[in-house]
């Protein structure tokens, strides 16, 4: 149907937003208002939950069980020592000990979620023990090999 130039087209109100549209719109410009279907609706939200085809809870040991949040909190300060025992090396009164306590720490939180953690501040705080002892051995050494009086160090 085509209208002469001058003479007013018929329009037709949305009723979602107000708008006015062509009488012969299907689908109102301002807002998407389907005139034939009425206003559109969202499709249905997937119910939260178990697919159908998914399997049901079932008990599995090892990996259902909860342990507690200690051993991980073990294990990040088994982690902070190994790493802190590292480079304190040339201090080796406070190496040591840091070494020790990461070792002792990280045993302690292998139970744990995070047990990674815990092995990696067990090798760094054995490595932070090792490194101390071999500085030692070779300070000792030195102090011994120079005549009484020179300075090794020169």
């Amino acid at each position: 149907m085509e209208y002469m130039a001058g003479v007013a087209q018929p329009e037709k109100l949305c009723p979602s937003c107000g708008a006015s549209a062509a009488a012969d719109a299907n689908v109102c410009s301002r807002c998407g208002y389907n005139f034939n279907t009425g206003p559109y609706a969202a499709p249905p939200r997937p119910q939260m939950g178990l697919a159908p085809y998914a399997q049901s809870n079932y008990a599995r040991p090892g990996y259902d069980d909860q342990p507690s949040g200690a051993a991980d909190g073990l294990a990040i300060a088994s982690l902070v020592f190994g790493v802190l025992s590292l480079p304190l090396f040339c201090a080796w009164c406070l190496a040591i000990p840091a070494g020790v306590v990461a070792l002792a720490l990280g045993a302690f939180g292998l139970n744990g979620r995070n047990r990674s953690l815990a092995i990696a501040g067990m090798i760094c705080g054995g490595l932070g023990i090792l490194i101390s002892v071999i500085f030692l051995v070779v300070i000792f050494s030195m102090r011994g090999s120079s005549p009484p009086g020179s300075n090794p160090f020169r």
